[in-house]
């Protein structure tokens, strides 16, 4: 049995998968951490619940991109442990045996590679060098720094980071047993990392004012050309004759290139039991290709409405494109302009679709369910 469970994350993303393995055993990953607080609110009591008083074992865990709506709630974790661990000699509230991440140092050097001058530093100090100390002050820029904290807090807790590549996770990569799984990497592809070093290398040698607009630019959350966006770990998860994809916030096209790249001789689609939406069920990376190549029966869209996600167009492109099968759309808050915009589509001469939203009602419903 296969459990796909996505927390309230408000805006961002935090997923646990539960499964049993081909030998029987029990399973379990964690996929990002959402936004603060949601650590403090929801991910740690939901851990504390299922761990039963001894630490939770995390076969994998992985954070798709650096995003704060991402990557916040795993870092509050690892920090929490290196706290418990380190400092307090006590035992953790999880074991994680194997983790997963891109950071944006790994992604595009160090500012003394990237940028032809100064010594390699933390996120913040990529700011002052580069001319965006402001900009680290809000938005997704901090995340940099949140992702070197990250890999720091994993480098003291001697948890391998991935182990099963050449220190960045890169596409096409075919996995078949990651923590009691097969796994194809679909995202992001090497070709996609050469470019956004080439395009921060390029713009970091700018004069001052001109490149901290560039370099911010290069962050910004409502451009689908955005860095972290685009360098989202994509992977297809298989177990027990179920699939499931993962997107963090890649774009649509960038997935089917990276399924063309696993798998050059498929012409046919790839049904997925599950398919989590990209980017919070925003319009800006959906492609018609990436919904047909892969129809689901269950789509699941984590968002609370901020930024207008979950877009109604996305919701109106699964409909159509997905036009005469069954399916059920799930989301993890119950937003107004969603349920109207279902009702709408719900109308549509052989419609077959269901909607269903996380039991907003009851206060300890901490995450929407499905069993696969």
């Amino acid at each position: 049995m296969v459990t796909f469970e996505a927390l309230n994350a408000e805006h961002g993303d935090c997923l646990l998968i539960h499964f049993t393995d081909a030998e029987g055993a029990r399973r379990l990953w964690l996929v990002d951490g959402g936004p603060s607080p949601v650590f403090r609110d929801r991910l740690s009591k939901r851990i504390d619940q299922l761990r039963g008083g001894a630490p939770l074992r995390l076969d994998l865990a992985m954070v798709s991109h650096i995003d704060d709506d991402h990557i916040n709630g795993l870092l509050a974790l690892l920090r929490q442990q290196v706290r418990l661990v380190k400092d307090e000699r006590k035992a953790g509230t999880v074991d994680i045996r194997e983790f997963w991440f891109n950071g944006f140092e790994q992604i595009v050097g160090t500012p003394a590679v990237a940028a032809g001058a100064g010594p390699a530093g933390r996120g913040q100090d990529y700011a002052v060098e580069l001319g965006l100390a402001g900009e680290f002050q809000t938005g997704v820029t901090a995340s940099v720094g949140q992702g070197n904290d990250l890999l720091a807090d994993l480098k003291a807790l001697r948890i391998p980071v991935n182990a099963h590549f050449d220190r960045l996770v890169v596409a096409p990569r075919r996995l078949p047993g990651v923590g009691g799984a097969a796994v194809t990497v679909l995202g992001p592809l090497q070709n996609r990392l050469d470019a956004l070093r080439r395009k921060w290398a390029a713009a970091a040698r700018k004069p001052k004012k001109a490149r901290k607009a560039e370099l911010a630019d290069l962050f910004r959350t409502d451009l689908d050309t955005s860095v972290p966006n685009l360098s989202s770990i994509v992977a297809l998860v298989e177990v027990g004759g179920k699939r499931i994809l993962l997107t963090g916030d890649a774009r649509g096209d960038d997935i089917v290139a990276g399924w063309k790249a696993a798998f050059p001789d498929r012409q046919e689609p790839c049904p997925v039991d599950l398919l989590k939406m990209p980017h919070h069920g925003s319009d800006r990376g959906i492609t018609e290709a990436f919904l047909k190549l892969f129809p689901a029966t269950h789509y699941v869209i984590s968002a609370n409405g901020r930024d207008g996600n979950p877009e109604p167009a996305v919701l109106e492109q699964i409909v159509v494109t997905q036009e005469g099968r069954a399916f059920t759309i799930h989301l993890t808050n119950d937003l107004p302009h969603v349920r109207q915009k279902i009702e709408e589509l719900q109308r549509r001469p052989g419609s077959r679709f269901l909607y269903r939203v996380r039991d907003t009602t009851e206060p300890e419903a901490l995450s929407l369910q499905i069993t696969l």
